[in-house]
């Protein structure tokens, strides 16, 4: 039975898998709130942000009490808003590549399962939420059939970038953009997604969550234009001026 396990460590591999598995390029930054405009800013009341780029080699250490975070599954990049986070891979072949290649976690003789369990310390408020996925992937491609939150499929899902990996043995690098717009809001989310096959590096992973609800975007009041405000007062006082000068006539 393939059982669901974490991490554990490093292992060897030949010298081509490790360069594939470490190798990264400069492509696009993740996509943050502010910019994209989704109606909050990380670090607002009611919204949750996790990031990781590097993975270390005592990654999800299984002896971790319950509740408590694992040893790297304390996002490096950012966090906020989480009780834990704990991202896991269900398939046994999966190893982290240790920071010096890249920090990533590679599987080259099975395919790339992926959970990620995060728990919030409040419930982001009542009614519905929006959660952004973001991942980063090296060699083999994310399958979009396979990505769900709680069960549920996407409502949009991008390449933000595509292009050659680079380094001796080249390969593909991908960015996604998934998206669940307006799912109940909850306390424990779990995202979960497959490669298309072995031979995936998975190079950073971000997730963020927030209640447009609660914090919506106000923009300033903005005053008349002078134009305008002319036409939308010239008329009353053309016609005061005509019963003025009508009064005028009839004293005369």
């Amino acid at each position: 039975m393939n059982k669901k396990t974490k991490i554990t460590g490093a292992v060897l591999l030949s010298l081509s898998a490790l360069l594939m598995a470490g190798t990264a390029s400069a492509a696009t930054a993740f996509t943050d709130p502010t910019t994209a405009v989704w109606g909050w800013d990380r670090g607002d009341t009611e919204t949750s942000y996790a990031e990781w780029s590097v993975i270390a080699d005592n990654a999800f250490d299984p002896s971790a009490p319950t509740g408590a975070f694992d040893a790297d599954s304390s996002p490096e990049i950012g966090n906020n808003g989480f009780v834990l986070t704990d991202l896991v891979a269900n398939n046994t072949g999966a190893f982290v590549t240790g920071t010096g290649l890249g920090g990533n976690v590679y599987s080259f003789s099975d395919t790339p399962d992926w959970t990620l369990d995060v728990e919030t310390d409040y419930t982001l408020g009542a009614g519905t939420v929006d959660v952004y996925l973001q991942l980063k992937v090296l060699g083999t491609l994310l399958d979009f059939t396979s990505v769900t939150l709680d069960g549920l499929g996407y409502t949009t899902a991008d390449v933000v970038y595509s292009g050659a990996a680079g380094g001796a043995f080249g390969g593909a690098e991908e960015e996604y953009l998934i998206s669940w717009i307006g799912v109940e809001a909850s306390s424990l989310y779990s995202l979960s997604w497959l490669a298309l096959g072995s031979s995936m590096s998975l190079d950073e992973v971000s997730v963020d969550i927030g209640n447009y609800a609660a914090t919506p975007i106000i923009l300033p009041p903005s005053a008349v234009p002078v134009p305008a405000a002319l036409f939308m007062f010239g008329p009353a006082l053309l016609g005061f001026m005509g019963l003025r000068r009508k009064v005028a006539n009839t004293v005369a």
